[in-house]
């Protein structure tokens, strides 16, 4: 039986919290050091500001925000957060900053068992596939966290314009690994993950979160996936 293993990205192989509002953070003070504002009060000001990310609104049509325009989507963001607190040329500067400092490979931590699961499963004959709500840069990051070999493909919502949990990202990711009998998606996301694998038809595999979902297994870490490759 051909099987197909959709892993998300953050969260799932990689741990980074708060990332996003880490690296902000770090803009900010870039440009201007005598900002005093801790974390915690930027990630509520992000809240305050309403919809951070195109899939945070999961029913909004998304493929307008691919690729430049997606960071053009994002750097509003950060600019209408930023101007709370500085002002708005300071504001443009610090957003500027943000997108290479996402990139920077070093935020990330790999999870420990994260490259023996991957290839434990491509020994088994499974096909590998990042399936992510993410930047369009991600294949660019996997690369150099040493993780892309692993995969045959990396579908990403900043690059298709698509976004978990609707059905078709799942559909396009379903197609490019060929059809196969039987999808596996792995993820931490309750609702993205989660229920967006269910709702079409893949097995849902919960890992590293213990929110109550509908998955179809839960593990705290991710070797025991590999079992679930026939």
């Amino acid at each position: 039986m051909r099987t197909a293993v959709f892993w998300d990205f953050d969260g799932t192989l990689t741990y980074s919290p708060q990332l996003w509002t880490r690296v902000m953070h770090q803009a900010l003070l870039s440009v201007d050091p005598t900002v005093s504002i801790a974390q915690e009060e930027l990630s509520r000001l992000r809240r305050h500001n309403g919809p951070a990310f195109p899939w945070s609104v999961p029913d909004q049509d998304n493929r307008a925000f691919t690729g430049a325009a997606f960071w053009q989507y994002m750097n509003r963001h950060f600019i209408n957060v930023f101007s709370s607190l500085v002002p708005e040329k300071t504001a443009q500067e610090a957003a500027v900053l943000v997108r290479p400092l996402l990139l920077d490979p070093g935020l990330y931590a790999v999870f420990p068992d994260a490259e023996e699961a991957l290839q434990a499963c491509l020994d088994r004959g499974a096909k590998n596939y990042i399936l992510s709500n993410n930047y369009p840069e991600l294949p660019f990051v996997l690369q150099a966290l040493g993780l892309l070999k692993y995969f045959r493909g990396v579908v990403v919502s900043g690059a298709v314009g698509l976004d978990k949990p609707r059905p078709e990202i799942f559909r396009f990711a379903r197609q490019l690994a060929g059809s196969p009998e039987r999808c596996l998606m792995v993820g931490d996301n309750p609702s993205a993950d989660i229920e967006g694998a269910l709702r079409a038809g893949m097995t849902a595999v919960q890992v590293h979160n213990t929110a109550p979902s509908r998955a179809d297994y839960r593990f705290e870490t991710l070797l025991p996936v590999v079992d679930l490759v026939k």
